[in-house]
């Protein structure tokens, strides 16, 4: 539609000079035309009420007379026709610039889908809840034969209880429900909480009656939003102290009519942010914005084979459809395309699989290029890019983490430096003193430490057999409480030193000031 906008608004500064002129010419014409017309008409009645008792004869003359000033009169204007003629031409070109931006026929990008009827009755439910069309829902559900869905009418009911009491003046029900979605409309940073109270107390406080609670209110319920509202809160408890109402202030802002209005539309909002958006209108403004897109890929990839279009399980490009329509997240790795696989992330922060990982240093073992930005990635065992996942997990949970970090907190202060090596990473933990130092043992799964037979692991366990014994004896030694916890590259974690897979496994343990 902006484009289409754009071709309109280009035609019209083309042509502002001549269209100005034109229209005046048009208006000055009509004007003149209605004018002459209205006259003859006048004189026409005039002369059949001359005459006290007018034949037929002479009142037929009279009309013809008429008719044919009438039409000697309109076809003398030829502006009117080359107006119209201006018109139809500028009509004929609208299709034209439409057709460029706007496909009309929508059948080419249509394939056969199997429908569950139950869930697209339960979305035309919902959304007609949605919209407030209560009766027509329960309609539907009795024609349909659809199960009841009783918990989100009541929870619609509810919010029609509240809008309802609020425009007539209480404000009781929307307080209690703001405040049960308080940590919500935080997160949302929404200010409807505030606003409600502020409105609620201006009405205590008018009320001479009620000024001991209108006290008592701003104390419990305003007094909270000191850090986030400060500038609106001294307004409002200027309000108790002058009893004045300034024109500009936000006491008179937030008792106006289009501030109410804008409160009921904030709640409706807001509520149904919390549970979940009118699915009929996001499933059609999601199928507008892919139409053009599919439409183009049928026209210019010649998938005129019906049959083709109908099998295609995945489709050659990818339609963004904006990040309002994404609500469950799904990796995609950039090299094979695959969604099953694990995702990882490398130093330079692009995302592969371990799958493409493995295929690339051929399992870990040979230096290997990022096959975005084709940075150079050694990793001989397979340490590093764990500690790195590691410690970008924590980056981005922002969780308070280093790497290669010296555990200074297990040192004798008599002993110059630690006996321990740096921890692979040490996560903080600020309250009260919790710290987690993880280290990471690496071994490739056909290794093992006798000759006489192969033992999946064994390298794992015994390195963590070692640890486990020299950190657990440091902690006891410098009052630390020990903890050992294990986990490994598949997603397993114990609350013991022991490996249960035979790949690169970490082994972590938590030591709590005392």
């Amino acid at each position: 539609m902006e484009s289409v906008k754009k071709s309109i608004d280009e035609r019209a500064q083309h042509k502002q000079y001549y269209d100005i002129k034109n229209q005046e010419l048009v208006t000055s014409s009509y004007k003149e035309v209605i004018d002459q017309v209205e006259h003859e008409i006048k004189e026409a009645i005039k002369k059949i009420q001359s005459v006290d008792h007018p034949s037929i004869e002479h009142n037929k003359s009279v009309i013809i007379n008429l008719k044919q000033k009438l039409e000697r009169i309109w076809p003398q204007d030829q502006r009117l026709k080359q107006s119209q003629k201006e018109q139809n031409k500028s009509f004929t070109k609208y299709p034209k610039i439409l057709s460029k931006f706007a496909d009309p026929d929508i059948s080419e990008a249509y394939r056969n889908v199997d429908f569950d009827s139950g869930t697209v009755n339960q979305v035309v439910i919902t959304s007609l809840y949605h919209e407030g069309f209560d009766g027509v829902a329960d309609s539907f559900i009795q024609e349909s034969q659809e199960p009841d869905i009783n918990p989100l009418r009541s929870e619609f009911k509810i919010l029609q209880k509240v809008i309802k009491a609020f425009e007539a003046g209480n404000e009781v029900p929307a307080l209690t429900m703001v405040s049960e979605y308080r940590h919500i409309l935080k997160q949302n940073g929404s200010n409807l909480e505030f606003d409600i109270c502020g409105l609620h107390y201006l009405k205590l406080l008018e009320n001479s009656k009620k000024q001991d609670k209108a006290f008592e209110f701003a104390k419990n319920y305003l007094l909270p939003f000191k850090k986030t509202h400060q500038n609106e809160l001294n307004d409002l408890l200027g309000w108790m102290a002058l009893r004045i109402e300034p024109e500009n202030s936000y006491g008179s802002h937030l008792s106006s009519q289009v501030k109410q209005e804008e409160l009921v539309k904030e709640m409706t909002n807001q509520f149904f942010s919390i549970i979940g958006k009118n699915l009929l209108r996001v499933t059609i403004e999601a199928g507008a914005r892919a139409l053009p897109t599919l439409s183009k890929l049928v026209r210019v990839t010649s998938l005129n084979n019906q049959q083709e279009w109908e099998t295609m399980k995945k489709l050659p490009v990818a339609i963004d459809l904006g990040s309002e329509f994404q609500f469950h997240s799904v990796f995609v790795c950039p090299v094979t395309g695959e969604e099953s696989d694990i995702p990882y992330m490398l130093p330079c922060h692009h995302v592969i699989s371990l799958g493409t990982i493995n295929g690339l240093s051929k399992y870990l073992t040979e230096e290997f290029k990022c096959p975005v930005c084709e940075s150079l990635r050694k990793d001989e065992d397979g340490t590093v890019t764990i500690e790195d996942v590691f410690f970008d997990i924590c980056r981005h949970a922002r969780i308070s983490a280093k790497k290669e970090a010296p555990v200074n907190f297990l040192t004798d202060p008599s002993n110059e430096r630690s006996t321990l090596r740096p921890a692979d990473v040490l996560v903080f933990g600020w309250v009260g003193g919790k710290h987690a130092c993880v280290d990471l043992t690496g071994v490739s799964p056909p290794v093992g430490l006798s000759s006489r037979g192969f033992t999946a692991g064994q390298v794992a366990l015994k390195a963590a057999s070692c640890k486990v014994t020299k950190h657990e004896k440091t902690c006891i030694e410098n009052q630390h409480v020990f903890i050992p916890f294990a986990f490994d590259t598949f997603g397993s974690c114990t609350e013991s030193g022991g490996a249960t897979q035979p790949s690169s496994t970490g082994y972590a343990h938590q030591c709590y000031d005392t």
